[in-house]
């Protein structure tokens, strides 16, 4: 199922092959890293970050991604959020990005 996102995002992705090591013995098997890239409000990407970046900790350490917010520019009425991980786990800060700006 495509996540439906609010019309200021635009989102674009990047994938790349990471070899993630498992330890303990275990074969070294490939993961997919998915890099997704939203254009947000500066208002929202303050409801990202959450006051003290509580929210924005919150996002990366449940949905296992590293999510990079932009500085705000001077001239610029957006900022870039890009969220990279595994998969699953960019599908679901998505989700919680969304749920965070409804």
């Amino acid at each position: 199922a495509l996540l439906t996102l609010p019309p200021v995002f635009h989102a674009r992705d990047f994938v790349a092959s990471d070899q993630l090591g498992r330890g303990g013995g275990e074969q070294d098997l490939p993961t997919t890293i998915v890099e997704t890239t939203l254009t947000v409000s500066h208002g929202d990407a303050g409801a990202i970050i959450g006051s003290g970046g509580t929210t924005i900790k919150n996002i990366t350490t449940e949905a296992g991604v590293h999510i990079n917010v932009q500085y705000r520019k001077v001239g610029k009425d957006h900022r870039i959020v890009k969220v990279k991980g595994d998969k699953a786990g960019v599908e679901r800060a998505l989700k919680m990005i969304k749920n965070v700006l409804n």
